[in-house]
């Protein structure tokens, strides 16, 4: 029967994503072009799930997915035996949440284990899918490169991790509801698109409060700066004070401690206590041979050793296993590919201040000082993945800008003044200079010039006809006339 179910449920996915591609594709004309690829990639999804779900219906879960589904069990329980007093113990925020959400769906549906991963995966589609659809839409290229459609939708981090019972689907989906606010902000896209970001941006706070407060922050920064929207105040202040609640419910110590001694000096200490920790449980917990991540200086510098772990870490010395060699090349991939495209960019200023651009690179600074006082590097690879949309978006931002951009008339009147890329709009490159334009429409038309013949009085005193001159190419003069930008003077009339 359980067999029955997950089949069941793995076909629907199915569906639902080549649904998804399908209606993407159909309303968005930017990746349109990039169809074949996205449908590869459901089938690469499909293929992914249905391989975790053989290995949880066998062998169950590992690790902290297996704890999540005991405690989710237990709730189920409780529900079903109406023990709501001992029940209260699993209310809460974080884990506390995602266990008794799961245990209600568990008590609702009574469904098998694998089931969780099925809709993890489809909610990381999801998202990631929504994500390439608001690359296309801020940037308003005319097509979106199949690599980097690929790159997007099929990044070997998703596929592992949010394949499970973890939280690492419900954020992936949920910070890429972050990145749709940016489109919101910087291109006006209609509010009734809203719900599904809001809805977004609460599970995100509520489940990982101080990465969902990092993307709030970062995008909201990027609309106020380019839009001078400040009714976007309000929303960063009350989604700032969520997280703080969040967190001073989730770890009322840690916070206790950072308001005592400020944010740097007490991470380092919460940072100290945790390595010390997972060196009494790892004998090979040396710098650059096991996986806890200890620093010859003792400690961790702030920013810089975090955007270490996001873009180098594991390092080749670092690697122990397949796991670690794959998470690896797969960081190593992206930030090779992320430093060539931007080399090859001409308009890295303008593109840096673009809205886009703004929430790329505060989220990235602002990830790399939370993840310096990260204290093992398989969790670091597994809270990386909360990352890759500035990653990706990044990368996308210098790509996207080569592609031509689509024609004035395709346009939605809520671009706004900012154009495609949130700088001066460009002028139509088949429209003449004005100078060209009125000295084209001076000039008399090729067969009126051919036809003109000019009379000079003769000796006798009669009109004698001259030859007609040689036709002037107006159209060429226009147009060497429109590259020197200068008027011609040569001819009189």
């Amino acid at each position: 029967m359980q067999l029955l179910v997950v089949s069941l449920a793995m076909l629907a996915a199915g569906a639902w994503l080549t649904a998804s591609v399908a209606h993407r594709t159909r309303c968005d004309s930017p990746i349109r072009s990039c169809r074949v690829s996205l449908n590869a990639c459901v089938l690469l999804w499909v293929a992914v799930i249905f391989s975790k779900v053989l290995v949880v219906q066998l062998s169950g879960f590992r690790g902290d997915a297996a704890t999540h589904e005991l405690n989710a069990r237990l709730v189920a329980d409780l529900i079903w035996a109406g023990d709501w007093k001992e029940l209260t113990s699993f209310v809460g925020l974080g884990n506390h949440l995602y266990r008794l959400l799961l245990g209600v769906f568990y008590a609702v549906t009574s469904a098998p284990p694998g089931i969780i991963v099925v809709l993890n995966g489809v909610l990381a589609f999801s998202g990631l899918l929504g994500l390439l659809v608001t690359l296309s839409q801020a940037t308003r290229c005319a097509k979106i490169p199949s690599w980097l459609a690929v790159l997007v939708c099929a990044s070997p981090s998703a596929l592992y991790w949010t394949t499970t019972n973890l939280k690492e689907g419900v954020m992936l989906w949920a910070i890429c509801g972050f990145a749709q606010l940016v489109l919101l902000g910087c291109d006006g896209v209609t509010q009734s698109r809203v719900q599904l970001p809001v809805a977004q941006m609460l599970a995100g706070l509520l489940i990982r409060p101080h990465y969902a407060m990092v993307w709030l922050f970062a995008a909201s920064v990027g609309v106020i700066v380019r839009r001078k929207a400040f009714e976007s105040v309000p929303i960063l202040l009350l989604g700032v004070g969520v997280a703080y609640w969040a967190l001073a419910t989730m770890v009322p110590q840690t916070v206790e401690m950072v308001q005592k001694v400020g944010a740097g000096e007490g991470l380092e200490q919460l940072y100290e206590v945790q390595r010390d920790a997972c060196l009494r449980h790892d004998e090979r917990g040396l710098a650059g041979g096991g996986s806890t991540i200890v620093y010859a200086s003792g400690g961790p510098v702030p920013v810089l050793s975090g955007l270490a772990i996001v873009f180098l870490r594991p390092y080749p010395t670092e690697v122990q296993d397949v796991e670690s060699a794959l998470a690896g090349a797969e960081v190593w991939g992206l930030s090779l590919i992320l430093a060539l495209a931007w080399l090859n960019c001409r308009q890295r200023v303008r593109l840096l201040w673009t809205s886009l651009g703004i929430c790329g690179v505060i989220t990235i600074l602002l990830m790399g000082f939370l993840f310096s006082y990260c204290y093992n590097l398989g969790l670091a690879a597994r809270q990386r993945l909360q990352v890759y949309p500035a990653i990706l978006a990044m990368i996308a931002l210098p790509v996207l800008s080569r592609q031509q951009p689509v024609k004035a008339a395709d346009r939605d009147d809520s671009q706004g003044p900012e154009g495609a890329f949130g700088g001066a709009r460009r002028r139509p490159t088949n429209v003449r200079a004005p100078h060209a334009v009125g000295l084209a429409q001076k000039r008399p038309s090729r067969r009126a010039s051919a036809s003109t013949v000019t009379k000079t009085p003769s000796a006798g005193g009669d009109s004698q006809a001259r030859p007609p001159t040689k036709p002037i190419p107006v159209r060429r003069r226009a147009i060497e006339v429109d590259k020197l930008a200068i008027p011609d003077r040569s001819e009189t009339t």
